[in-house]
């Protein structure tokens, strides 16, 4: 506690009021204003004593060189300005001695000068200073009263209690400011670890919306471009065999798919909505996709409606699209399926997905593909569940639920 404790007391300059100050800076004011009403009163009260005498315009000087000091140093309560704490203190303690001497009343500006020396001083430098104004004013008050058995008794109770009454005072400014300092470190700290946060929580969701757009691109873009591959690819070998009716057929269907495939880039350029709900509900953006992709892959998709058809959120409308998109292009792609049926059911508590087809299956156990696990990820995101049935050589189904 006797160490030189750097505490700022006021606030830097262009700081705005706030809880970074610390709690002498709110009060700093009060203690202006109280500093000045003792200084009145004790000169008042050094008028009317000394009215007539020499000493009144010595006392009068020496009040008012002390009350310029104080306004010409207002950075004597920051404790990173040395040099106007040193200043000012030494400044008043010489005033103060001057003006004991030529009225021992001065005394009573002890009030506001010993929590100054607190304020301004680590513990120990403070304490002496006490004990200096202390003394000061027991020899001003017997130089002015004489050396007599009751003024060195009261001299010395009044000194006592002023040292006492100066430790207990001192010791709670010094746990008041030593509070102020680690509240404004913990405040600092926790601004800082606040800025962290936020900061992971940028990077949090643009990693979020990376794997969102990656999700799209696989649901829509790269889906369309597989399509297209295949009835090209479809065409060319048509082409080979000399059949031009199916090439024709083929490249019929690849045109349409590549079309929509640029209005999907387009759509989340935009961060619009997926293209097939855009306009319409989501039972016919689903029976959009069976009429498109069935044809593209050489199998029938048909959608059947369950239930009471109600509005979802867009999201939950999302997922379930994406999640037949996702199925019956897998149904293209690796089911050998000659159909596939849709199930949209809206029951009570729940909206679910089922898209069933009749093609060769395959083994569950092995890793899930990027879409399926993206599917995953997306209906657990709202809370719901998708699980993937499949049984070789009869078929493959896929299961959306969503509360």
């Amino acid at each position: 506690m006797d160490g030189e404790r750097r505490v700022t007391l006021t606030p830097p300059p262009g700081a705005k009021s706030g809880s970074r100050q610390h709690a002498w800076v709110t009060l700093l004011p009060w203690w202006h204003a109280g500093f000045a009403v003792l200084l009145v009163a004790t000169g008042t009260f050094g008028t009317i004593e000394l009215l007539g005498t020499w000493r009144l315009p010595c006392l009068l000087v020496l009040y008012t060189a002390l009350a310029v000091l104080y306004v010409l140093t207002p950075h004597k309560f920051n404790r990173e300005d040395k040099r106007g704490r040193v200043i000012y203190l030494c400044g008043a303690f010489a005033i103060f001695a001057a003006a004991s001497f030529v009225f021992p009343g001065t005394g009573f500006l002890m009030f506001g000068l010993i929590p100054q020396c607190f304020m301004l001083l680590p513990l120990r430098p403070a304490f002496a200073g006490v004990i200096g104004m202390t003394m000061v004013l027991a020899g001003a008050n017997l130089a002015y009263s004489g050396v007599n058995a009751p003024t060195v008794a009261s001299i010395s109770i009044f000194g006592v209690l002023t040292i006492v009454l100066a430790c207990l005072f001192g010791g709670y400014i010094d746990r008041i400011i030593g509070q102020s300092r680690q509240r404004a470190d913990l405040i600092e700290e926790l601004e800082r670890t606040r800025a962290e946060l936020v900061e992971l929580s940028r990077e949090r969701g643009t990693l979020a919306e990376r794997q969102r757009l990656a999700g799209e691109i696989h649901d829509t873009l790269a889906q369309g471009f597989t399509s297209v591959i295949l009835l090209v690819q479809a065409a060319q070998a048509a082409l080979e065999r000399g059949d031009l009716a199916s090439a024709r057929g083929s490249l019929a269907l690849a045109e349409p798919a590549a079309r929509e495939g640029l209005a999907e880039a387009r759509s989340l350029i935009g961060a619009l909505s997926p293209l097939p709900l855009q306009g319409a509900s989501l039972a016919g953006a689903i029976e959009r996709v069976c009429a498109d992709l069935g044809p593209r892959f050489g199998f029938s998709a048909n959608l059947d409606v369950v239930g009471q058809v109600r509005e979802l959120s867009n999201n939950a409308e999302i997922v379930l699209l994406r999640a037949s998109q996702e199925a019956l292009v897998n149904v293209g792609r690796h089911a050998k399926a000659t159909s596939a049926s849709v199930t949209l059911t809206f029951a009570e508590r729940a909206t679910s997905l089922e898209v069933a087809d009749d093609g060769v299956g395959f083994d569950t156990t092995a890793p899930a593909g990027f879409g399926l696990s993206q599917l995953r990820s997306r209906v657990a995101e709202l809370g719901g569940s998708a699980e993937v049935i499949a049984v070789r050589g009869i078929g493959t189904t896929v299961r959306v639920l969503l509360p």
